[in-house]
């Protein structure tokens, strides 16, 4: 969200064993982006320091 913040929209990401690791961010690490973004706090301000 502080990557979002500063302006980035767009992060490439890199598996070594893609499969499971797939996976894994969509099973683990998409929902809590989601969460973030549908939060009123999740502009990600206090995370960049702003």
């Amino acid at each position: 969200m502080a990557y979002r913040h500063c302006g980035v929209d767009l992060i490439l990401g890199g598996f070594l064993h893609f499969q499971e690791e797939i996976e894994y961010f969509g099973a683990k690490v998409l929902p809590l982006v989601r969460e973030l973004e549908a939060s009123p706090a999740g502009t990600g301000a206090e995370l960049a320091g702003v």
